[in-house]
């Protein structure tokens, strides 16, 4: 088994992915669902090369925001969530969207998604995999249901909390799971925002962000576990007359810290990697059985 180590140079496949990037559209100022700012989508739009004939599963999908602009450029888009309530008003949202399908399962839950063997060229899975509660099941039943040379990507904040059951301390353990789980190669590097990108972040979404919810902080439910209990799942029916301004808005501070150059930068990673923000790209053996 071959495993590319983030300790060497990171293939060029990685190095941008902007070719079949999630297109926009100006119509998505009041079509699309209404989202905070959508700066982690930049990850796919960097790193996730897409192309009009992949078929591509999306776990924990948020209220649809990615997946809303990536049926545009894919064949077919799977969304799996968990949270009931969520995937009633996924399902009522993309009722119109014939590339797009929404599926109830738990990752955590042995052969939950056994019906979806071999079925995927790429899974998305943006900021989940700290909210897994048993991370190796998820990630055998990830495994499972990619084609042979198909591929995970995964971001999410590797660091110790008390309701975020999943981190890992060492490399190791992580590609011990993923060994495990049935990938045959794997890089793992450090994600972050350019210093540039971090600075318009700060300045024009976090601090007048934090200003507006700390009106309904007792509203709030820290270290939510599902999408339904985030502040922006609470409260958009809130502000939803003003969806356009807002997305407007946040266009507007995408294009500011694009002109920067790239949003995110990679950053290779020793052995431990624990309280590092981790981009994780874990790929299938060509001849991978799709067990789940």
């Amino acid at each position: 088994m071959r495993a590319i180590r983030s300790a060497g140079p990171v293939p060029a496949r990685l190095e941008h992915a902007e070719v079949g990037s999630p297109r926009s559209r100006l119509s998505d100022l009041w079509h699309a669902p209404l989202t905070d700012l959508p700066v982690r989508d930049e990850i796919v739009r960097q790193y996730v090369p897409l192309s009009a004939q992949m078929e591509i599963l999306e776990a924990g999908p948020g209220n649809g925001f990615l997946a809303f602009r990536l049926a545009r450029s894919v064949a077919a888009i799977t969304l799996l969530e968990v949270a009931e309530g969520n995937v009633a008003d996924l399902r009522q949202r993309f009722a119109r969207v014939p590339n797009v399908r929404v599926v109830h399962a738990d990752l955590c839950q042995p052969a939950s998604v056994q019906d979806h063997a071999l079925s995927y060229d790429a899974v998305v899975a943006i900021e989940v995999m700290e909210y897994f509660s048993d991370p190796a099941t998820a990630l055998r039943n990830l495994a499972g249901v990619l084609r042979p040379g198909g591929s995970l990507y995964a971001q999410f904040p590797n660091y110790e909390c008390a309701t975020w059951p999943t981190c890992y301390h060492t490399r190791g353990e992580l590609e011990a799971q993923l060994r495990e789980a049935g990938f045959a190669a794997w890089e793992i590097c450090r994600l972050q925002l350019s210093s540039w990108a971090q600075f318009v972040y700060e300045w024009l979404h976090e601090k007048p962000i934090r200003l507006y919810r700390a009106r309904k902080r007792s509203q709030r439910v820290e270290r939510p576990q599902h999408y339904d209990q985030t502040w922006a799942g609470q409260h958009a029916r809130g502000v939803e007359r003003g969806k356009s301004l807002i997305h407007l808005l946040w266009a507007a501070i995408m294009l500011l810290m694009r002109l920067g150059g790239r949003v995110y930068r990679r950053e290779q990673c020793g052995d431990t990697i624990l309280g590092k923000n981790l981009f994780l790209v874990a790929t299938t053996g060509e001849h991978h059985g799709g067990a789940v």
